[in-house]
């Protein structure tokens, strides 16, 4: 293997260790926007109407 392709596959892989943690923070950051939705919410007393809204299904 030449050292060009050594780096292409050096950089291949950094990009594709990019996207997976990319998706990952997305991923995390819907989990915390669902999970502070719950938590105001309940604080506002209305907890069961948040799960209703969050499990009710759109056409």
């Amino acid at each position: 293997m030449s050292a060009r392709q050594f780096g292409f596959a050096i950089g291949v892989a950094l990009a594709v260790i990019w996207a997976v943690l990319g998706f990952l923070v997305l991923v995390a950051a819907l989990f915390a926007g669902i999970v502070g939705y719950v938590i105001a919410s309940a604080v506002e007393g209305d907890l069961r109407g948040a799960f209703d809204r969050l499990s009710r299904s759109r056409p």
